[in-house]
């Protein structure tokens, strides 16, 4: 059986790496299996753009993550078709799987599970959409 704690931490490193090789477009810091977007904590807020590398599901989701705050989430549901023009394309916009009040709007990239070669290409593939996040989500989720 293979571990899935240190195969989370190949994968986080690996990500952080391309990242300083880019320069650094945005930040991230991480914690098991998510990872906290342009934060200097990886403890869990209110509302945060994340990231989730689940080897169960295999794949990587990134979302802009709402936590109980249904008045935001009507907001930004009023401003989808502004937020997609920003994003290139259409998430999937939705209640969180465990939380009630919880809300998603999510992308999900497949891959295949430790496989090093493919989370390369998953991570290249992931930097410009987490990016396009940031930008879209920066009016209404605010960083510290």
């Amino acid at each position: 059986m293979r571990n899935s704690v240190e195969e989370r931490k190949v994968f986080w490193q690996m990500y952080q790496s391309v990242l300083d090789e880019k320069g650094m477009p945005f930040t991230i810091i991480c914690e098991r299996q998510w990872a906290v977007v342009n934060s200097y904590s990886s403890k869990w807020r209110r509302n945060i753009i994340s990231m989730d590398f689940s080897l169960q599901k295999h794949i990587l989701r990134i979302n802009a993550y709402l936590d109980n705050d249904l008045s935001l989430y009507a907001i930004l549901v009023s401003k989808k078709e502004e937020i997609e023009d920003k994003l290139g394309f259409a998430p999937v916009w939705g209640a969180g799987e465990k939380k009630g009040n919880a809300r998603r709007i999510k992308v999900e990239l497949p891959f295949v599970p430790y496989d090093r070669n493919d989370y390369v290409k998953l991570i290249e593939q992931s930097i410009p959409i987490v990016q396009r996040f940031v930008e879209a989500f920066k009016p209404y989720i605010k960083y510290d």
